[in-house]
């Protein structure tokens, strides 16, 4: 029997299951120049069209989300827990900009999905943002409320407006090289409709 091909999944916008916050770096005009690259590249070895190319300030480094404890409350009452856990995160981030770190990533790999290519930082090492760990810390202090998750630190580049066959994808992105990244920021910001749609609600220099 013949294994069917895999197919990239459309891009479609869910709702979160619940209300959560988003610790973000912004990308440096370099890192906006490389995506440039990337996304052209791959808007030429597999037709922009079948591509949904993110812009501006869709674009970021993900470093992790905020997520409450509780997210099985209804939406009013998230609310309320929303406000209180920023209330208590912003000050201790803010500790932790005061350090003075840059934000670094190697954003050396590129990784496609069937979702998604982005360009991420390896799971171990010295490149890995090491204000992640110490925002975790932060975070930490208020493991009855909220709780840092941690994906790979990366930078979604590329979601799929068709269905292709992943072995093409996969071909696509081959031999293409990531870059290096220092940015002097860290936004956090609420996730409102869909993992594109957010607003900040506090921003801090570390340089």
């Amino acid at each position: 029997m013949a294994v069917r091909e895999q197919l990239t999944k459309i891009v479609s916008f869910p709702a979160p299951p619940a209300r959560r916050l988003l610790l973000m770096a912004p990308l440096s005009r370099s890192g906006h120049e490389q995506v440039d690259q990337l996304q052209a590249t791959l808007g030429s070895r597999l037709g922009a069209e079948n591509l949904w190319l993110p812009q501006g300030e869709q674009r970021h480094i993900t470093v992790g989300f905020v997520e409450l404890v509780d997210p099985s409350a209804d939406p009013e009452e998230q609310g309320g827990q929303l406000k209180t856990v920023t209330a208590k995160i912003i000050p201790a981030l803010g500790n932790v900009a005061s350090r003075r770190l840059p934000l670094f990533s190697a954003l050396t790999t590129i990784k496609p999905s069937l979702e998604a290519v982005i360009a991420q930082s390896p799971p171990t090492g010295n490149d890995v943002v090491p204000l992640r760990l110490q925002a975790q810390t932060a975070i930490g202090q208020f493991s009855d409320c909220a709780l840092l998750t941690k994906p790979s630190v990366h930078t979604t580049f590329v979601r799929f407006q068709s269905a292709l066959p992943f072995s093409e994808v996969e071909a696509a992105v081959s031999g293409l090289a990531g870059f290096r990244e220092v940015t002097t920021g860290l936004v956090l910001a609420e996730t409102l409709h869909h993992y594109c749609d957010f607003e900040p609600v506090a921003a801090f220099k570390t340089t």
